[in-house]
């Protein structure tokens, strides 16, 4: 198997990958790469679980640092969505609640535990957050 790396700019890939092992009918060999494939980056990638465990990133939302630049908050989001995919195909159950907490680290991340106290989701004062966002950068203004 070509693919051995989980990272947040192939989530797409890498979800349907997932969703194909678990069809029904799907060579069991080619299944079980796929999951191992995930589960063993997701385990034992240093950008991954050991990130977490090994407390990168005072926010608890890791992020590689060669990842970070002009919409990185998306790529941010793709790396939480990552333990979610990892927990929703129960790829180690031993980690479900472990993948549950990091997944809520991320979420509030984005909802205003982050360096600078926003939320980065646009206009959501009138929803109650006490921060929020007004625009999205654009290059014409």
């Amino acid at each position: 198997m070509q693919w051995t790396f989980v990272y947040p700019f192939e989530n797409v890939i890498q979800l349907s990958l997932l969703h194909y092992s678990h069809l029904d009918g799907v060579n069991t060999t080619v299944a079980n790469n796929i999951k191992s494939a995930f589960r063993n980056s997701m385990q034992n990638s240093a950008q991954n679980l050991p990130a977490q465990t090994n407390d990168l990133d005072a926010y608890k939302a890791y992020l590689d640092p060669n990842n970070i630049g002009w919409g990185s908050n998306q790529t941010k989001c793709n790396h939480g969505n990552l333990y979610q995919v990892y927990h929703h195909f129960n790829l180690n159950t031993a980690n479900n609640a472990l993948a549950e907490k990091i997944m809520s680290h991320y979420i509030h991340y984005m909802h205003g535990i982050n360096p600078n106290a926003l939320t980065y989701l646009t206009k959501m004062s009138a929803l109650g957050a006490d921060r929020s966002v007004n625009t999205i950068y654009h290059g014409w203004f």
